[in-house]
């Protein structure tokens, strides 16, 4: 109930948050993924605002199944997938799914960042997820992310329009 609240919060001061940038849409898009009855569902929607702030396309949404993330993923050309990890359940059937997105993508150098709890426990799991980018904070999420799409698209320029 108090994270609903919260939310709620967030979206009544999101017009203004979102009128301090003097950026204009960086052509990126973004999708943040936090699986269903999750505690950590509060992050993925601040970071979804700090991608947005900084000129972002992005979505932010709940997974009920590994089918969901196939189908966005294979819908739109998405330059970001993230998820927010809370526990250590689970971490094995993370890693076959981002491997399955990587094929499913509509684009075939989308960057997978992982966030949320689990990984201030567990540095290790970029490797074990085989993830690209590690978040932390929303702002040093956001930098770092857009300095990897950046590179990425620099040596790769036809994949972006």
């Amino acid at each position: 109930m108090s994270i609903h609240c919260l939310q709620q919060i967030l979206y009544q001061f999101s017009p203004q948050f979102l009128s301090q940038t003097q950026r204009k849409t960086n052509g990126y898009r973004a999708i943040f993924f936090s699986t269903p009855h999750s505690q950590h569902s509060f992050g993925a929607v601040m970071l979804t605002e700090f991608f947005r702030r900084s000129g972002w396309d992005v979505m932010s949404m709940t997974i009920h199944s590994d089918a969901d993330v196939l189908e966005e993923l294979s819908r739109h050309r998405v330059d970001i997938a993230g998820f927010s990890i809370c526990s250590d359940r689970g971490v094995e059937a993370l890693r076959q799914l981002i491997d399955e997105a990587r094929q499913a993508s509509l684009n075939p150098k989308m960057q997978f960042m992982v966030g949320g709890p689990m990984v201030a426990l567990d540095r290790d799991l970029l490797a074990t997820l085989g993830a690209d980018l590690l978040g932390g904070d929303a702002r040093e999420s956001e930098k770092l992310a857009y300095q990897q799409v950046r590179k990425v698209h620099m040596a790769n320029p036809t994949h972006y329009p």
